[in-house]
């Protein structure tokens, strides 16, 4: 056959296929478009400034100097840039990606939202088809997509507590720029990590579990007997990484590769490899500390004495329908979707039981995956209800009325994402205070900083000395003690014991703002007649000092 009727006869075998599945076409066009406008929304660059939504304001004052300690700076092996001096503890691996295709000369806009919207599209298919495969219904899978853009929380009552029902209900709606129910933060009950806000701050999640979703589309679905040990390897290597990219995560893929084992006694050699070699390759690396702090931790942010009934209202009101269509579905569902639901219910207990980290608020990414997984199920349900002969009329009636309860707290909840306004960074070699630390530091050079959120040093990829503190306490730093270092040598009388302090910790350089953070009360002429000052702003008010110089013969 010539060269031109194999082109012809592969155009025709795509168009074939493109036709047939024109529903998953449109949902991987759909995917893509959606993935793409949702980060760079969230996060762009313009006349050498950063342009970051206000609702993730807080969370990318962690991920930027992350970061930049890979692009700008030299982080390897690999320190948390707002508390140096220790092995890292923040799963750090995608941020860690996103600095080395920056470093390659790629804009950071680019850099961060090309590898987010790209594992966010591929989690919106992953979701797709592992809810056809489960339950072989193309509409269970849809459902599914849906159900996981728009949460089913009980929030929209908080959002008609302050616009009640009227003629202008739908503007009220399209413009509104605030979540109804933003618990903890808030005081309200309903949590604020059900909606799409989650995954356009914490960058790394939605690659995460798309690799989740992986390992069991590998382990369950993959089952040709001489792909056993190649499947097995894989499922290794993507255990591994997960480990680097979110713990949680991790945890998750572990468990259900464990269920995978005890459901399939043939091939427990096998897969047992890749629990024993995932374990393994954890118990010999160096370059990143598990935070140790599991412990005892009733009922996830429950504000009010645990009984059964505030459990059920708490959880009722966090999951909306779900939580009764998700049992449902279970009871009906194929046998061969069965065999998640242990796994399932394992999440949903031991997040309700167990604190995984020093702040309970890091449980919400196993519910996060129990609600993808567990909608899958509430889909099927709602489909069972829908196709019921016996009450056809109802059964729909019902079914749609389910639907838009399932997914009208997700509508509002979006609004403020799209309608969220803008924070200005600039960058170098906008930032003067940033590129004099680019262009005059090591690239590991510690930096005492005097305020902590989006420190100029932080830009340009330097670690400094005390970040925010939430950020390094919510990973396991022990961060009383870190503050009290950097007190006692902003706020120190004699030189010679300011010298040994600064040298003792590695700190190259001592910034001091006129925007400092008001516990640090400094002596401004001790600084200013004993040590170097290699640069100054009065436009910013940062003054800078240089260790180096100022203690040479200390």
């Amino acid at each position: 056959m010539s060269t031109i009727k194999q082109f012809i006869v592969h155009i025709h075998n795509f168009r074939s296929f493109i036709i047939k599945n024109w529903i998953e076409t449109l949902l991987v066009i759909f995917s893509l478009f959606f993935s793409f406008w949702l980060m760079f929304h969230t996060f762009s660059y313009q006349d050498g400034q950063m342009l970051i939504a206000g609702k993730a304001w807080s969370d990318f004052a962690s991920h930027i100097p992350l970061i930049r300690s890979f692009s700008l700076g030299d982080n390897f092996p690999p320190e948390y840039p707002l508390f140096p001096g220790e092995p890292i503890r923040y799963h750090f691996l995608f941020y860690a990606l996103v600095g080395m295709i920056e470093k390659v000369g790629v804009q950071i806009d680019y850099a961060l939202n090309i590898p987010s919207a790209l594992s966010f599209a591929a989690l919106i298919l992953a979701i797709y088809f592992f809810a056809k495969f489960l339950f072989r219904n193309r509409a269970v899978g849809l459902l599914s997509v849906v159900f996981f853009l728009f949460n089913g929380s009980l929030s929209f009552f908080e959002f008609f507590k302050t616009h009640p029902l009227s003629i202008n209900t739908i503007k009220d709606m399209v413009t509104n720029t605030t979540f109804p129910s933003f618990g903890p933060y808030d005081g309200k009950i309903i949590s604020a990590f059900w909606n799409l806000n989650i995954y356009t701050n914490q960058r790394h999640l939605a690659f995460s579990f798309f690799i989740v979703f992986l390992i069991t589309y590998i382990l369950y679905f993959k089952t040709r007997v001489h792909n056993r040990i190649r499947n097995s390897l894989i499922a290794m290597f993507l255990l591994g990484i997960l480990f680097f990219t979110n713990q949680a995560a991790f945890v998750i893929a572990f468990i259900l590769t464990g269920w995978y084992v005890l459901l399939n006694p043939t091939e427990r050699f096998v897969t047992g490899i890749t629990a024993v070699g995932t374990l393994l390759v954890l118990f010999f690396q160096p370059i990143m500390e598990a935070s140790p702090s599991i412990k005892l931790h009733p009922v996830f942010l429950l504000p009010s004495k645990v009984i059964f009934s505030s459990f059920i209202l708490y959880w009722f009101l966090n999951f909306g329908l779900s939580l009764l269509l998700i049992p449902i579905g279970m009871l009906l569902a194929p046998k061969s979707a069965k065999q998640f639901i242990i796994p399932l219910l394992f999440f949903f207990v031991i997040a309700n039981i167990f604190q995984f980290s020093p702040d309970i608020i890091n449980n919400h990414k196993f519910f996060n995956f129990f609600l993808i997984l567990g909608n899958t199920y509430a889909a099927f349900a709602i489909l069972q209800i829908w196709n019921e002969k016996k009450t056809l009329f109802f059964g729909r009636v019902i079914s749609i009325i389910l639907f838009f309860a399932l997914i009208l707290s997700g509508v509002i909840d979006f609004m403020p994402i799209k309608n969220d306004s803008k924070i200005a960074l600039a960058d170098i070699p906008r930032n003067k205070d940033a590129e004099f630390f680019m262009n005059t530091s090591p690239k590991r050079a510690v930096v005492l900083n005097s305020n902590s959120l989006y420190h100029p040093a932080s830009i340009a990829g330097r670690p400094i000395f005390f970040g925010y503190s939430y950020f390094s306490w919510s990973f396991g730093y022990d961060v009383k003690k870190r503050e009290a270092k950097r007190l006692k040598i902003f706020r120190a009388e004699a030189k010679n014991t300011t010298c040994k302090e600064l040298l003792q910790n590695n700190i190259l350089f001592v910034e001091l703002s006129k925007n400092l953070d008001p516990q640090i009360q400094p002596d401004w002429n001790f600084w200013k007649d004993n040590f170097v000052k290699v640069y100054e702003n009065n436009k910013s008010g940062i003054t800078i000092y240089d260790v180096s110089a100022s203690c040479a013969n200390k």
